[in-house]
């Protein structure tokens, strides 16, 4: 079941899993290459008469015992040097190739899925709770990306490097081998079925306490006026400190079993090793060639075991990452369906035809709009007014075609609005949010989302300038129109936000602009002048405001009051 869960995750952002595969096999077998390359070169400085000696002279036919003796172990010696190091360099060049996929798989993993998020429904969206996505996307894509794929490929090459390294030493000298490898076998084995539910619990608690540290950070960073204001700094740091150092505790856990087989196994086997030759009453003299191959082999043997289990541990440890990305995904893409892309055009009318709509979460029971119908002619300057509760943003959304009405229609031109021309429409509208956001860019790329305009463009927003009256704030600014918003917006007051805000809506070429409580910050001097410019500018060809201010109404020619329907 993991492995299927697995195999539709590295398909999704399309990793060759077999392709690397091979790759992470040959480079065992070249690493083993490289190893394995200096050990004639021992038994030929150490042991001429054993059988592996004469073997060697039948693939390598120099005389070691001429009177050129020195040439001779000088040209074995560089043959063996060159091939030690060709295979070590295409070793490293193939793990830097499976490393370079590994790292391009994680940007790919965590891309899809922050464009399949941005893909649902905004209903859906404004449910979600974002701590768990920023999660998700941010940490469970590096924990996918280590734990699990970076840990499978490192466990199959040393094992692989460990299976040839055994082959050999088995082939080489088949009692003491098979001794080391049962016992090496049973301790890791033995070691991991202690630790493997220790490993499961605190892999848990690590997911459930990083997933409530985005929300903390989140809401930290987001609220810090009212964290000063209310005295919460204190508690909420504290809560965020105790937090981070259960992270810390359960990561040190992990780190203390990743260590603990060390010494235990360096132990153990240098144990049975020196065991084997007393009891098997082997002379040390007459075997000093048989001992520094496992001793050479050991140096490479021994951190093999212990990086095994510390990746195995890791695996472990990483395991939910593969249930919450798989599960996302599944979310997703039953939620993502692809439509056949069609068009739709604003040049005579936007009807609402019977709609009715409720919200399906609790915060909004009691909530409902029924049988409510609009008709808006191109042209038209339209006011929904109500108090606050009685849907004027619900409209807005419904309008904008983020929110799907239970029944009824939008129908603009005599098209009816829908999945498939969604995008069409967008690209016909504009917005003024009542919550806009600003990137920690400049005023002017937040405005235009452009680097570079075109001639036109910059009369537009000099026009635009004037109209939002950007320009006389732009006087007390030093860097004008390129100073930047920080991260939390604090260098910028209400009103200035509202009138950037403005700004971004009418620099867009819309046939309709929408206006969600666009001038609630703005003193009545300003708005009245601002509103005035936007009707007199010709910029804004259609527009609806919701609003609760009365100033509003004498600008529009439409009013549409939700308290009496």
């Amino acid at each position: 079941m993991q492995f299927n869960k697995l195999n539709k995750i590295l398909s999704t952002a399309n990793f060759s899993f077999r392709y690397n595969f091979i790759l992470s096999l040959i480079s065992s077998i070249l690493e083993v290459l490289s190893l394995g390359s200096l050990i004639p070169l021992i038994i030929v400085l150490v042991d001429k008469e054993s059988a592996a000696y004469e073997k060697i002279k039948q693939f390598f036919p120099i005389n070691f015992a001429n009177e050129n003796i020195f040439n001779h172990y000088l040209k074995f010696t560089l043959f063996i040097l060159v091939i030690y190091l060709v295979a070590l360099v295409l070793y490293v060049f193939l793990r830097y190739i499976i490393r370079k996929n590994i790292f391009k798989f994680q940007a790919n993993l965590a891309h899809k899925i922050f464009s399949e998020y941005l893909k649902r429904d905004f209903q859906t969206l404004v449910n979600e709770k974002i701590s768990n996505v920023h999660n998700t996307i941010s940490a469970e894509t590096k924990r996918f990306t280590g734990g699990i794929l970076t840990s499978l490929f490192e466990i199959f090459s040393k094992l692989t490097v460990l299976i040839l390294i055994c082959i050999f030493l088995f082939w080489y000298k088949p009692f003491i081998t098979s001794i080391i490898i049962f016992f090496g076998v049973i301790i890791m084995g033995l070691l991991f079925l202690i630790f493997k539910k220790r490993i499961s619990k605190f892999n848990d608690i690590i997911s459930e306490k990083n997933s409530q540290n985005y929300d903390y950070l989140r809401t930290g960073l987001g609220s810090f006026l009212d964290l000063k204001v209310f005295n919460l700094s204190t508690d909420f740091l504290e809560k965020y400190k105790k937090n981070c150092l259960e992270i810390n505790n359960q990561n040190l856990n992990i780190e203390i079993i990743s260590l603990f087989p060390k010494l235990l196994i360096e132990a153990i086997i240098i144990l049975i090793f020196f065991v084997v030759i007393i009891f098997s009453n082997i002379d040390i003299k007459e075997n000093l060639l048989a001992i520094s191959v496992f001793i050479f082999a050991f140096y490479k043997i021994y951190p093999y075991l212990s990086q095994i289990f510390n990746y195995v541990v890791l695996y472990k440890a990483s395991k939910s990452s593969i249930d919450l990305i798989f599960n996302s995904l599944k979310k997703f893409h039953s939620e993502n369906k692809v439509f056949i892309k069609s068009d739709i055009d604003f040049k005579k009318n936007l009807i609402l035809e019977n709609i009715n709509f409720e919200y399906d979460n609790q915060k909004n029971e009691g909530f409902k709009i029924k049988k409510f119908n609009l008709q808006i002619n191109f042209g038209d300057v339209v006011a929904i007014v109500g108090p606050t509760g009685s849907g004027k943003t619900t409209i807005i959304n419904i309008l904008l075609g983020l929110l799907k009405p239970q029944s009824g229609k939008i129908v603009s031109d005599g098209i009816e609005l829908n999945n498939s021309n969604l995008d069409a429409w967008m690209n016909k509208i504009s917005y003024a949010s009542i919550n806009p956001f600003f990137s920690n860019n400049s005023i002017k790329r937040n405005i235009t989302f452009k680097n570079i305009l075109s001639n036109n463009e910059k009369l537009r927003l000099k026009k635009i300038y004037e109209i939002t009256m950007l320009d006389k704030m732009f006087d007390k600014f030093p860097n004008k129109d390129l100073t930047i918003i920080s991260d939390s917006n604090l260098n910028l007051s209400s009103g200035q936000k509202q009138r950037i805000n403005i700004a971004r809506s009418l620099f867009k070429d819309a046939s309709l602009i929408f206006f969600d409580e666009p001038t609630s910050s703005l003193d009545f001097e300003t708005e009245e002048m601002i509103l005035e410019k936007i009707i007199k500018s010709g910029i804004v060809k259609t527009a609806i405001f919701a609003t609760h201010r009365k100033e509003v109404l004498k600008y529009c020619d439409k009013i549409v009051d939700l308290s009496k329907i």
